[in-house]
């Protein structure tokens, strides 16, 4: 399993509160984002 699936399962996990968990997910969101937008430009 990579370790974003995993981190994204702990992360739900942890964090039961339906608020939390979208604002974690919006900052994975983010991330996954500007990891492609790294690669285009290189």
């Amino acid at each position: 399993m990579p370790p974003s699936l995993s981190t994204l399962k702990t992360t739900f996990h942890c964090t039961p509160q339906s608020h939390l968990y979208v604002l974690n997910l919006k900052a994975f969101c983010l991330f996954l984002v500007s990891l492609l937008f790294n690669d285009v430009q290189a």
